[in-house]
């Protein structure tokens, strides 16, 4: 993948947490724009913050796909 991918999809990842961070604090409405044109636009408020956690591990989940990085998985020892 390309790195300027990789790149943007780390930094919608970090605004992603800050919105988080910026609810849990009492901030009351958050808006992310993931496009230069800001075609791309969603917005959070407190009562949303589990679908921002979903939003979250799914740009992570697509980041991991793209660096070929997995999730670890469980050991089990007997």
């Amino acid at each position: 993948m390309s790195t300027e991918a990789i790149l943007a999809l780390q930094s919608q990842i970090a605004e992603a947490k800050l919105a988080k961070h910026q609810l849990a604090m009492g901030k009351q409405l958050i808006t992310l724009s993931y496009s230069a044109e800001g075609s791309n636009t969603q917005q959070w408020s407190p009562a949303s913050i589990p679908a921002l956690e979903r939003h979250i591990a799914q740009l992570e989940a697509d980041l991991a796909r793209m660096t070929g990085v997995g999730r670890r998985r469980p050991i089990y020892f007997s």
